[in-house]
């Protein structure tokens, strides 16, 4: 027997949640949490940008490209390489953030994320998804349009991050803090559904 959505019966969208800032150690110890423990599926917002950056290829000395680096050092050494690193950086930058809108659309790498998102949906049904790396004002407000919750684990607290958790604490007071949230989350969503039950 085919499953609900595949008949066509609308069903309400996975749970969304965005990680704000640059991914670090803290958003990473939080992403780990939501996928082993509450079975998130996870997306990086960087990542197309990395992988269109590195099928470019550039050069960053007459003797080594971008993707050579990167081979070997992966994209935080890259980053953090004691010679290459701010070209690294620079070039990063540029091709997230000048690009898309300029010679790119401006929306080209949230678009690819969400592609990312709808095809493991089809294949993997509602799990809640969790986005990473949400920097940009424009991915901001996607993720917003999307009904999607913003959390931030690192930095000065941003007045559009719903909660702020502090990762400086263990693995299980983090996993607790994250549940907690979680619960408040689903809470407003499932508020929020009823409403527009109602209205309709």
């Amino acid at each position: 027997m085919a499953e609900p959505h595949r008949q066509g019966v609308t069903q309400n969208p996975p749970l969304l949640l965005g990680l704000l800032g640059p991914t670090g150690q803290s958003e990473r110890r939080v992403v780990d949490t939501l996928v082993s423990t509450h079975g998130f599926r996870d997306y990086d917002l960087g990542a197309p940008a990395r992988a269109a950056l590195e099928t470019l290829d550039p050069m960053l000395s007459s003797d080594r490209s971008l993707a050579e680096l990167v081979a070997t050092a992966g994209w935080d050494g890259a980053a953090a390489h004691r010679i290459h690193g701010p070209e690294v950086t620079r070039l990063l930058e540029q091709m997230r953030f000048t690009l898309p809108g300029s010679l790119l659309p401006a929306s080209v790498w949230v678009a690819a994320v969400q592609a990312s998102v709808a095809a493991g949906a089809s294949m993997l049904g509602s799990a809640p998804v969790v986005v990473h790396d949400v920097r940009s004002p424009g991915e901001v407000a996607w993720l917003l349009e999307q009904g999607g919750a913003l959390w931030q684990a690192s930095g000065r607290p941003r007045p559009d991050a719903e909660c702020v958790l502090s990762t400086g604490v263990s693995d299980v007071a983090l996993g607790r803090r994250v549940a907690r949230e979680l619960a408040t989350v689903q809470s407003r969503r499932r508020l929020v559904s009823v409403g527009t039950r109602e209205e309709a």
